[in-house]
């Protein structure tokens, strides 16, 4: 018997602006997928670099079955190899790229590598996926746009407890980041670590060996934005821009949210998680299809 820890989580599907639920994706990408192979869902992560792509690599059911609930999909991250197992020669010309492939792969210098992957499920409005916690779904969203030709959909994470809305939110600090930034994030990430060395540098510009104490952790920084309803602005309003600009920080450790009521909560506090163990005779793509459905079931 085959086991695995995963831990899932999920998002709610919106449109653009994050401000109304979208549940359309799931018709829009088995669409998509129905007229591609390998090659034409290849995406460079960075545009002036061509050497990382991403890969929606297998996905179920089959495009040519209708009325599908959901679609499923790996997402892999390929770059060149130097000793690591090997994609096939012909891999951009398969129509899927099973993930039970790459674990059968030779050791060869030169060629393509899978160096890590992920598993999702969308349906109906709901996204759930196994993308590790040090990982924003950013990355997601931006393959997406680029495969469905600019067609952005955005992706709220679904907040455990019903009876805490957005709108309870007074302030949100972010303090210094522990996780390591991924590099297709890094250029756009700010260091609050930076801004207090500046913030010495100007208050103190005789201090020696900042970097050094810098380095010691006895400096630490924390950036405080409070937010307020304009009184000429409509709750609902309010709600919806609110919930836009923090959406897509609710799920990062390094960022908290402080209550109307006082309360602090971390950002991934906020955010449902679900722990399991999957176990079966081989782990396949149904195991992870049945193992998502059953959690997706208990949120509807």
């Amino acid at each position: 018997m085959a086991k695995k820890n995963v831990t899932y989580r999920v998002f709610i599907i919106k449109n653009e602006e994050l401000t109304h639920d979208a549940t359309d994706l799931k018709d829009v990408l088995r669409t998509k997928l129905a007229n591609s192979n390998v090659e034409r869902r290849l995406i460079p992560v960075k545009e002036e670099d061509n050497s990382e792509k991403d890969l929606l690599g297998a996905f179920a059911p089959a495009s040519n079955v209708e009325d599908a609930e959901y679609v499923y999909g790996v997402m892999m991250r390929l770059k060149p190899a130097k000793e690591f197992r090997a994609l096939p020669d012909n891999f951009e010309q398969l129509v899927e790229l099973p993930e039970a492939d790459l674990l059968e792969l030779q050791e060869i210098e030169g060629k393509t590598i899978c160096s890590n992957l992920y598993h999702f499920m969308i349906r109906d409005k709901y996204l759930i996926t196994d993308l590790p916690q040090i990982q924003t779904i950013t990355g997601f969203q931006k393959y997406l746009s680029k495969l469905l030709v600019n067609r952005t959909y955005g992706f709220a994470p679904y907040i455990m407890s019903k009876n805490l809305k957005l709108k309870d939110v007074s302030t949100v600090t972010f303090k210094d980041s522990l996780r390591p930034i991924p590099q297709e994030e890094e250029e756009k990430m700010f260091s609050l670590k930076k801004i207090a060395k500046g913030a010495i540098k100007f208050i103190s510009p005789e201090v020696k060996r900042l970097s050094e104490i810098m380095d010691s952790n006895m400096v630490s920084a924390h950036m405080v934005l409070n937010f307020e309803r304009p009184k000429k602005m409509k709750p609902e309003v309010y709600a919806k821009k609110l919930g836009a600009i923090l959406a897509p920080i609710q799920d990062l450790d390094c960022v908290y949210f402080t209550l109307n009521n006082g309360m602090k909560l971390l950002g991934s506090d906020l955010v449902f998680t679900h722990k399991e163990i999957l176990e079966d005779d081989v782990i396949t793509p149904m195991t992870y299809i049945r193992s998502m459905c059953t959690v997706l079931d208990t949120l509807e």
